[in-house]
């Protein structure tokens, strides 16, 4: 999603406790930003305008919640709308999710929500999906073993991969769904965006998940795998429209 330029959005953030806008900038502790520091952590991909994490951070108080994206003029609002439910749990990263690996230390985060994001339809395009594996491989590195992955969705095809993504690259899948009814969420909530969606009758997939433990090398293989099982449908992908 595309945001209008507001020149306003990083000043004010700047002021805000609630946000962290360069890494440069980090404290070297991550409990250093929350009220408690013994709590778990939470983390948010592509946190948009922060309803769900400023909801979520209320409604659980027993996690420490990090909301990461990089969209300043979204994050503005993401600000604002934990100012106005005064959570003590919830903090803002300003970063870019494509190179979040070493930002947060090894078995930081017990759970991992993925919600709507950017379906990236064209092929040579899906490398910068946020479930793709070159992604995926990351998250290995700050999740905990058994973390839960929950992943949201209104795009078919990107739900449809992303039921290949998530086991080739050591995620087990625990539970998926083709039209998620809201009773069955088990965060509980449904924002805005998600709303909009249903309102248009169009069905939200989900996928839960559940990280096992696979050493690294391991998961470098599994990634050079998929990339050359790739590369070989596009070539026999190539070689059947030639022959038509």
């Amino acid at each position: 999603m595309r945001f209008r330029k507001k020149h306003y959005a990083v000043p004010e953030m700047q002021k805000s406790h609630y946000v962290l806008l360069n890494m440069d900038d980090f404290t070297g502790d991550w409990s250093s930003y929350f009220a408690s520091a013994s709590l778990p952590y939470a983390v948010e991909l592509g946190a948009g305008k922060g309803k769900f994490l400023a909801h979520k951070a209320k409604d659980d108080p027993s996690h420490n919640y990090i909301g990461v994206d990089i969209e300043t003029n979204a994050m503005v609002f993401a600000k604002r709308n934990l100012e106005e439910t005064g959570v003590d749990n919830a903090l803002l990263l300003c970063h870019d999710i494509s190179n979040i690996e070493g930002v947060f230390p090894k078995d930081f985060a017990d759970t991992l929500y993925i919600f709507f994001p950017n379906p990236w339809p064209k092929k040579r395009h899906n490398k910068r999906r946020l479930t793709h594996p070159r992604q995926l491989i990351q998250y290995h590195s700050f999740l905990k073993d058994g973390a839960n992955i929950y992943f949201k969705t209104d795009d078919t095809e990107l739900y449809e991969d992303s039921l290949s993504y998530l086991p080739a690259m050591g995620f087990n899948l625990l539970k998926s769904s083709s039209n998620l009814k809201v009773e069955e969420d088990p965060t509980g909530i449904v924002t805005e965006y998600e709303q909009r969606w249903r309102d248009q009758g169009i069905a939200i997939k989900a996928i839960w998940a559940q990280k096992e433990k696979v050493a690294p090398e391991a998961l470098r293989g599994r990634l050079e795998q998929f990339h050359l099982d790739e590369k070989a449908k596009r070539e026999a992908y190539r070689q059947a429209h030639q022959n038509t």
